[in-house]
């Protein structure tokens, strides 16, 4: 009975020391406050924190979960996040304009994206085409968002602008409801949240953004950053982006099919990013730039439409928006993407587009 007690001990003790060294690794160690959406290519920043990557490169990683990313200046500017990877909004380029110490560093989203105009089911005889808009209900999930600049584009391809229709600003989960209310009529919607609305008869897929919209590789959502907080722990940020393109190119390999794919789509529901693994695996999901950088070429469309529209004071050179180095150095370090699956028939995350 002693000889067990002392094992008990022993074992109880062991438990301990394991505990407080952990507790012990993650105070000293530098943080990174990443802030994110709820979106599947959450799958990278989720992926490498989980498979280790972070706390292999000696640093420790919060991930906050957000729902607007088109507000994310404010949390970004004063470093209590500093990291946010969300839309390419008006705010970026405001913020920037004004001093504020904010710049992207990765692409997050690109070309395809799967976006679709959405149209009520028992409007599809009103609207045949995007011409036939003129008076609709349209629905973007954030004021001055990149989904904004894809629907004025889509409307510009048939000769409307946005003042033709009315838009009506509802976050992506509750479109549902708006389009079961008749509160709205047609709305930009991402993935999964498209493919849910079409099984559940709410709305149908209707336009794709990935056939229309020009230039292209369209750029929606980066990694931003802030500028202060990386001058001053230039290894730490270094470290952090390396290791998050490691996780990018997981959910790379992962959206072509590869071994991973089955526990990221567990990792994805975990978060919220989908009811269930079924869901998630059945749809297209956005894509990702293995090697990190930011299309320009769409940064920049998407700052002139953005002070075309007055919601940007002037047009500012890309490169006091998107800073190269930190995808440039991590392909360096990590060396040529490798796709998994070379079978895939997808486009995009590291494959020519479509």
């Amino acid at each position: 009975m002693a000889v067990k007690k002392l094992l008990i001990a022993l074992t109880i003790g062991s438990v301990g020391l394991l505990v407080a060294q952990d507790l012990a690794w993650s105070q000293t160690l530098p943080k990174v406050k990443v802030g994110t959406v709820r979106a599947t290519t959450i799958g990278a920043v989720v992926a490498a924190k989980e498979k280790g990557y972070f706390k292999e490169a000696g640093i420790d990683v919060d991930i906050e979960l957000i729902d607007a990313s088109a507000a994310f200046v404010p949390a970004l500017a004063t470093n209590a996040l500093n990291v946010v990877e969300g839309g390419v909004s008006a705010s970026l380029f405001n913020g920037i304009l004004q001093g504020l110490p904010i710049k992207s560093a990765f692409d997050s989203t690109s070309t395809p994206i799967n976006h679709y105009l959405m149209r009520r089911p028992d409007l599809a005889e009103k609207y045949k085409s995007i011409k036939d808009l003129k008076g609709a209900v349209v629905a973007v999930n954030a004021p001055s968002s990149i989904a904004l600049y894809e629907v004025t584009k889509l409307l510009e391809t048939e000769g409307l602008s946005i003042k033709d229709v009315e838009v009506k600003v509802i976050p992506f989960a509750q479109m549902g409801i708006a389009f079961q209310t008749k509160a709205i009529e047609v709305g930009l919607q991402i993935t999964p949240f498209a493919s849910t609305l079409e099984q559940q008869g709410i709305a149908t897929r209707w336009i794709s953004s990935d056939r229309t919209l020009r230039p292209t590789p369209v750029q929606i959502s980066t990694s931003m950053y802030n500028t202060d907080w990386a001058a001053q722990n230039p290894k730490v940020a270094q470290a952090f982006f390396t290791q998050l393109l490691r996780g990018a190119r997981d959910y790379c390999n992962a959206y072509h099919g590869g071994s991973y794919r089955p526990e990221l789509l567990k990792l994805l529901v975990a978060n919220g990013v989908a009811p269930s693994t079924d869901i998630l695996d059945k749809i297209l999901w956005p894509a990702r730039n293995p090697d990190g950088h930011v299309f320009k070429e769409s940064m920049t469309d998407v700052l002139k439409w953005y002070v075309g529209q007055g919601l940007v004071r002037s047009e500012i050179p890309i490169d006091q928006v998107v800073n190269d180095q930190f995808a440039a150095e991590a392909v360096k370090q990590l060396g040529a993407f490798k796709l998994e699956n070379t079978s895939s028939e997808l486009g995009g995350c590291g494959r020519p587009q479509p």
